[in-house]
C-alpha cells in the first residue's frame, strides 16, 4: 500500500481544509511543497489566498521562485487585484522587481 504524501493529500481537500490543515505545518520546510500545490490550486479563483500562503513556506528561494511561476497568468487574468495585492502585502524583492518590469513593458 502506498502512502499518500502531503501535496496529494491537499489536492483531495476542501480549501477551507487544506487550509486547516496545512496551518499545523506553517513554518516547516517539509510541507513547503504542500503549500506550493494548495497556492496553484486556488490560483484561478483566489490568487490572493494562494499568493498568501506562498508567502508563509519556509524556505526563501522556494517561496521567490513559486511566486514567480504565478505572477505573469495573475497578471494576465487580473492586473489591478495582483498590483493591489503587490502595494498592500509582503512579497520577495525580485517578484516586485519583475512585476514592476512587466508593469512598465506594458
Amino acid at each position: 500500500i502506498r502512502s499518500t504524501t502531503a501535496p496529494e493529500l491537499i489536492q483531495h481537500l476542501e480549501v477551507d481544509e487544506a487550509q486547516d490543515w496545512l496551518a499545523n505545518y506553517e513554518g516547516n520546510p517539509s510541507y513547503d511543497r504542500a503549500i506550493q500545490t494548495f497556492a496553484r490550486s486556488v490560483m484561478e479563483d483566489t490568487p490572493e489566498l494562494g499568493a498568501d500562503w506562498i508567502m508563509r513556506m519556509a524556505n526563501e528561494g522556494q517561496r521567490s521562485r513559486t511566486f514567480h511561476r504565478i505572477l505573469l497568468p495573475w497578471l494576465r487574468s487580473d492586473r489591478d487585484g495582483l498590483v493591489e495585492y503587490a502595494r498592500n502585502n509582503p512579497i520577495p524583492k525580485s517578484v516586485l522587481q519583475r512585476l514592476n518590469s512587466a508593469l512598465s513593458e506594458g
